[in-house]
């Protein structure tokens, strides 16, 4: 289950008001800007070069320069209200001094405020991955109108798979963002090691345990999902995950690459009444929503805003009627 999807807002975009010329911006870089927005505003000094012709100079805040100037983060002096922000999200705000503020709730935020302007205000475009997927319009006159617009996005995840180090640049200039997590993962909370001192960890197939005798064999099977150690485990994995990542909203949970789930008793038990799968398969549905929806109660005790993220795969491709996951879970 998502959150309630805020859409943009838009306060009084496009005043009619010309703020500056962007030819004569100097772009300038707050000090406490994170490294995405650091690389957004080097990029944005570029684009204004390639747009106009005239290379926009990069300054820190810190020194005091003349003329038209758009600020890559907020100083904490703008009276933006970011409560209404969300993580992702960024404003486009005209100072009384005329110069352009960009600044979202986080560092992402205010990377993505930058590929916004460029592309809603600017008219660039980053169709395709590399450089000839890139449409820069010409115009040394281009003026930037007075802003004052807080843009929240319409999807809170917004995710492509993409393996090659320009696809994820391209991902980043389309204000793409991973923030649910789904990935194999249990494979990470129940290892190799557990074997020789925890065999009840592991998946009953046909009455006998498999214990992995190497790392690749964890992968072929689920843990077992009903023994309250093994839910203990990925709570305090969970746990720690955020500890360790605060700014993150989701832990991956997701089950391992393999159609082998545990029939112990007690897993036979929580799985009665899951039926097939579309495609016929055994179902293990209800094993784990049991699974999931107990780790999620436990970590929703401490972090009751984060989320858990679990894959609807293969033999758990489904919901049976009259299960349901917990609402924390992705």
């Amino acid at each position: 289950m998502m959150h309630k999807i805020l859409p943009v807002i838009c306060l009084f975009c496009g005043l009619g008001l010309q703020a500056g010329l962007l030819r004569e911006a100097t772009v300038v870089l707050a000090g406490d800007a994170g490294p995405k927005a650091r690389f957004a505003a080097r990029e944005l000094a570029y684009y204004i070069g390639e747009i106009t012709g005239k290379t926009a100079t990069l300054v820190t805040e810190e020194e005091n320069v003349p003329g038209f100037k758009i600020q890559v983060g907020d100083t904490g002096d703008s009276g933006l209200d970011m409560s209404q922000c969300q993580y992702d999200g960024y404003w486009l705000k005209t100072g009384t001094d005329g110069n352009l503020l960009i600044a979202g709730r986080s560092d992402t935020g205010t990377a993505f405020g930058v590929y916004g302007f460029l592309q809603d205000v600017c008219g660039l475009r980053f169709y395709l991955p590399e450089r000839a997927g890139t449409y820069v319009p010409r115009n040394a006159d281009l003026m930037v109108a007075e802003q004052a617009s807080l843009h929240n996005p319409f999807f809170r995840s917004r995710y492509l798979y993409a393996p090659m180090p320009y696809d994820n640049d391209w991902f980043l200039h389309n204000r793409g963002i991973e923030r649910y997590k789904n990935l194999h993962a249990l494979y990470g909370i129940i290892t190799q090691a557990h074997a020789k001192t925890h065999p009840e960890y592991f998946a009953m197939v046909d009455g006998k345990r498999l214990l992995p005798e190497n790392g690749r064999e964890v992968w072929r099977q689920q843990p077992c999902m009903t023994n309250p150690e093994v839910i203990a485990l990925t709570v305090q994995y969970a746990l720690k995950y955020f500890r360790e990542h605060p700014d993150e909203e989701c832990v991956s949970l997701g089950i391992n690459d393999s159609t082998k789930f545990c029939e112990c008793p007690e897993c036979v038990k929580a799985n009665e009444g899951s039926g097939n799968t579309a495609i016929g398969d055994k179902s293990y549905a209800k094993l784990a929503i049991h699974f999931y929806n107990r780790v999620a109660e436990e970590v929703c005790k401490v972090y009751p805003d984060k989320f858990i993220g679990v894959l609807a795969y293969v033999n758990i491709n489904h919901i049976p009627e009259g299960s349901q996951y917990h609402p924390n879970i992705i």
